[in-house]
């Protein structure tokens, strides 16, 4: 494969490995995995030279990724219902994301939202108080505490996506990550 300018962040062996996952989240076993991942890196370094901007990489290789496991479940049609219920009982694709990890990363975060954005998830999020007791204990409208809601998570997600790039896979598992600042 060409080699990636030194000042590049993704290096090939952790584009490799985030391959891997993404693939892993959406086929039935590690060798089915494997092989499309190989079959992914051939086509990236058969035509990495269609690509212009270097930091495009990474989304570029995984659309790339894609459109390798579509075609795999278009070979193989009658396994794609059985192939997702494996996926969905497997353990290991329980197991398989980073949930907890980017779980863990939200205190800090939420510490970055302003005082009320901040009270209102905590309250919804992880206390578990419905939007409607919001409303009623502090004598607003249910839809103005759901939009006030909504706009925090907003608020929320973009503090996480400026730190990080986070991929999910059809279930919303996070599946893999890639810090875009070194303070994160």
């Amino acid at each position: 494969m060409p080699e990636l300018k030194s000042n590049s962040i993704v290096h090939w062996q952790e584009l490799r490995t985030s391959l891997f996952r993404f693939i892993r989240s959406r086929v039935p076993s590690r060798e089915i995995a494997d092989d499309l991942t190989q079959d992914t890196l051939v086509k990236i370094a058969k035509r990495i030279n269609s690509l212009k901007d270097e930091e495009r990489l990474q989304p570029w290789a995984f659309s790339i990724a894609r459109n390798v496991v579509t075609d795999y479940y278009r070979r193989n049609r009658s396994d794609l219902e059985e192939s997702e219920d494996r996926a969905i009982d497997s353990e290991e694709y329980r197991n398989d994301n980073y949930n907890n990890e980017v779980a863990s990363w939200l205190p800090g975060m939420l510490q970055e939202l302003p005082e009320e954005d901040r009270r209102l998830l905590t309250l919804t999020e992880i206390e578990g108080v419905s939007q409607k007791e919001i409303a009623e204990q502090q004598g607003l409208g249910y839809s103005a505490v759901k939009s006030r809601v909504q706009r925090a998570r907003s608020k929320l997600k973009k503090i996480m996506l400026d730190c990080c790039l986070v991929e999910t896979d059809g279930r919303g598992n996070v599946i893999d990550f890639t810090p875009r600042k070194c303070d994160c």
